[in-house]
């Protein structure tokens, strides 16, 4: 008797501890869906042009916030032979978050399919696509970079970058774009 006892005991105060167990699961639950704050958002594969049949496409990150925020406009290397919006420029990614900018890493068209001005016509166009969406995406655009392994082959851009801000003549820099659309 003594053992049935104990068995009894014993259901009842697993079948009480799930039965918190999923009380507490069904408010987290409840929370999550109704009441989770906002985050940080990442928005991935935007057009931000279309060069013939060729849609080129942009990733955002968007902080949490009112904004707005400084932004960076990151363009992969690889002397517009190769490469893609997450080559060579995934480690200015965290910091860039950290920091608290807005940022658009964006895909070009490459040579030799496609000739020279064309990526930097591409990127001059991310540039103006930025700047005409700058509320939507919570960017200042009184402040954007332009930045990643791009060398000076950038350096004469149009869409409103001006003067190059830092980085070696070949290695990569930063172009710094005024707020003019």
């Amino acid at each position: 008797m003594g053992a049935a006892v104990r068995r009894g005991h014993t259901d009842r105060f697993v079948k009480t501890q799930v039965s918190l167990m999923l009380q507490r699961l069904e408010c987290l639950l409840f929370c999550l869906c109704f009441c989770s704050p906002a985050f940080a958002e990442l928005k991935t594969d935007i057009e931000f042009a279309k060069a013939g049949d060729v849609s080129l496409t942009l990733d955002a990150h968007v902080p949490d916030g009112a904004g707005p925020f400084p932004t960076a406009i990151i363009v992969h290397g690889s002397g517009f032979v190769r490469g893609d919006k997450q080559t060579l420029v995934q480690p200015l990614f965290e910091p860039l978050t950290r920091a608290g900018f807005a940022w658009f890493t964006i895909n070009y068209r490459l040579a030799p399919q496609y000739r020279y001005p064309a990526p930097v016509e591409d990127v001059e166009q991310a540039v103006r696509w930025v700047k005409q969406h700058a509320h939507e995406y919570k960017v200042d655009a009184g402040r954007i970079a332009l930045m990643g392994p791009i060398g000076r082959r950038l350096s004469g851009i149009d869409g409103g970058c001006a003067k190059q801000a830092s980085g070696s003549r070949e290695g990569g820099g930063c172009f710094l774009c005024s707020e003019r659309p």
